[in-house]
């Protein structure tokens, strides 16, 4: 069940870090 989660988050936080590369720095 964990794993699956992380799974989720893992490619999720990739897209999100892509879009809002500037945003995560700040």
């Amino acid at each position: 069940m964990e794993l699956k989660v992380h799974l989720q988050i893992i490619p999720h936080k990739s897209e999100r870090w892509k879009h809002g590369s500037t945003n995560f720095q700040n």
